[in-house]
């Protein structure tokens, strides 16, 4: 019987969240721009869920800047309109402007792309 393949386990929750702290105040990315940095861009809704999970939990965005990902389009994730209304309060005390349907207005705030990781910058972010 041939042998199995042996992959490292990647604990992607807590590599996400390592993600989430290099962006920072007053600059945004995307989810698809954090799921190409784990490296699977079709992975952005995972991404979005994972993100709306921790904001449901009540993840403050001080110990976890959720509010800075924003769709591709620039709106702001799914939810209540408490939450988005968290979301909207968090950048603008970054000094990030929203316009009233609360969607990024994007030519004045370029999104951060952060880099693909590498599987040991994965794992040293666990």
């Amino acid at each position: 019987m041939p042998e199995c393949l042996q992959l490292p386990q990647v604990d992607l929750p807590a590599a996400l969240q390592g993600l989430l702290t290099q962006v920072p105040k007053g600059q945004l990315t995307t989810f698809g721009t954090l799921a190409r940095a784990l490296g699977d861009v079709r992975a952005a809704r995972w991404v979005a869920v994972e993100l709306q999970a921790l904001r449901a939990a009540g993840v403050d965005t001080h110990t976890l800047p959720w509010h800075r990902v924003l769709r591709q389009t620039g709106e702001f994730m799914a939810g209540s309109a408490v939450d988005r209304n968290r979301q909207q309060l968090a950048l603008a005390a970054e000094g990030v402007s929203v316009d009233p349907t609360l969607k990024l207005l994007a030519a004045k705030q370029p999104l951060r792309v952060p880099k693909v990781l590498s599987e040991s910058q994965v794992e040293a972010l666990l």
